[in-house]
């Protein structure tokens, strides 16, 4: 059963620690590191499990375990076990555990989130049609779109039976434009990706032949598109999956959508400050084709209503380090991000960022190409594919959960990906 009392016990046990759990090196207490949340714990990546000892003894040893982050703790048999992870790193591995805690290094805000998903998350009333009016919903009652790990844990403690709505309702989530299907048998994530996004062809086409362009267009439905129409789709959302120059309608030239804009190009080679183009145009390429819109109606089931969490959040990505480390400069890449209020980012945190929409930006420095990163894992380095994880995917060694690419042959420099600390 949730504690609604766990943040007086929060500071009660601050109080306490500051009394009790004086480090003997630099006079810090535990009060300073951990926040404690009842009836939960972290499961799956405890290493170490003590008896008969008390909770502010079981912080010491985390305290002075470089290895440990946080800890779970048993008031019943006082029973204390050392984590590996923390809760903001693996929010989907907090399980309910009566008459025991979780202490980690989140702040307070988190901890409450934590608690206030699992009894305070709702389906809006009314169903619309965008995800953008999905999102205005939930914010008009100070919620936002739930996150995957929210929808994880909601459906974990079957608190979704509470929502009231029918069997078998796709919801619109964070992720965007795109909508989940919660029933009693698991959780459906499904691509709503709206029918104005372009489409490139699978076939590339000599530069000079328009007329064929235009024809392989015109069998799915499109035209190759405008630049106008390009902007468009990128401010809505949609990023090319892959980087690569391709046709469009003006004669002679050619386009890409990076993630960051026109990555370097300007002029009239940067359209309104986001689609690169260049009258430098390839011997073959595919072609960008926009779908003809004129004779479509909006479908009725494209209407969901919402599924809102408690609290307004701001999207945290993942922030690339200006400097260029080398690979067994672990401790100074840490260093490098704790200086930007972060830490090396774990596969895990790059999926969940990938989830919500971030996208790695193309590299100026390199061609506009994606580059890769070193991450919390030492001795790899991992990139953000539009696409997933590219030619990787299928590789379950070099392939994190269909997402994210990521291989035991880094170079011997390069920049970090830094995860912002959950507040």
């Amino acid at each position: 059963m949730v504690r609604v009392l766990f943040l007086t016990f929060i500071y009660l046990l601050s109080v306490g620690a500051a009394k009790l759990c004086q480090n003997e090196t630099n006079g810090t207490s535990l009060s300073l590191y951990f926040s404690g949340i009842a009836d939960l714990i972290l499961h799956g990546y405890g290493y170490r499990t003590l008896a008969g000892i008390s909770v502010i003894r079981c912080g010491n040893l985390c305290l002075s375990d470089t290895r440990c982050s946080s800890i779970n703790y048993s008031e019943r048999d006082k029973v204390c076990e050392l984590n590996g992870a923390t809760a903001s790193q693996y929010p989907p591995a907090m399980v309910e555990w009566n008459d025991s805690y979780y202490y980690g290094p989140e702040e307070p805000m988190f901890m409450r989130q934590l608690k206030l998903i699992r009894t305070h998350t709702r389906a809006t009333p009314r169903r619309t049609d965008s995800h953008h009016s999905a999102s205005s919903e939930c914010q008009k009652a100070n919620q936002h779109l739930c996150q995957p790990w929210e929808i994880h844990q909601v459906y974990e403690t079957g608190y979704y039976r509470d929502i009231h709505v029918p069997i078998a309702t796709s919801f619109w989530y964070s992720v965007p434009d795109s909508k989940i299907l919660v029933n009693a048998t698991g959780l459906t994530y499904l691509s709503q990706r709206i029918d104005t996004d372009p489409i490139i062809t699978s076939q590339n086409y000599h530069q000079a032949d328009r007329v064929g362009q235009a024809q392989a267009c015109s069998a799915l439905d499109a035209h190759p598109c405008t630049l106008a129409e390009l902007k468009e789709a990128y401010l809505r959302g949609y990023r090319q999956p892959y980087s690569q120059w391709l046709y469009f309608s003006v004669p002679e030239r050619d386009a890409q959508l990076y993630n960051d804009g026109c990555c370097g190009y300007s002029g009239d080679e940067c359209y309104e400050g986001i689609v690169a183009n260049t009258p430098r145009p390839r011997y073959s390429c595919p072609v960008f084709c926009c779908p003809t819109l004129s004779e479509k109606v909006s479908s009725p089931e494209r209407s969901s209503p919402a599924m809102c969490c408690p609290g307004l959040i701001i999207p945290r990505d993942p922030i690339i380090t200006e400097e260029v480390y080398a690979k067994e400069d672990r401790d100074v890449m840490a260093s490098a991000c704790s200086a930007l209020q972060s830490h090396l980012c774990t596969l895990a945190e790059l999926k969940e960022a990938y989830m919500q929409g971030y996208r790695q930006p193309h590299s100026h420095e390199h061609n506009c190409e994606e580059i890769w990163h070193y991450f919390a894992e030492p001795n790899q380095d991992a990139i953000l594919f539009n696409d997933g994880c590219g030619l990787y995917t299928g590789n379950v060694d070099e392939c994190y959960e269909d997402i994210v690419a990521h291989t035991p042959r880094p170079y011997n420099n390069g920049r970090v990906f830094c995860c912002p600390r959950l507040l």
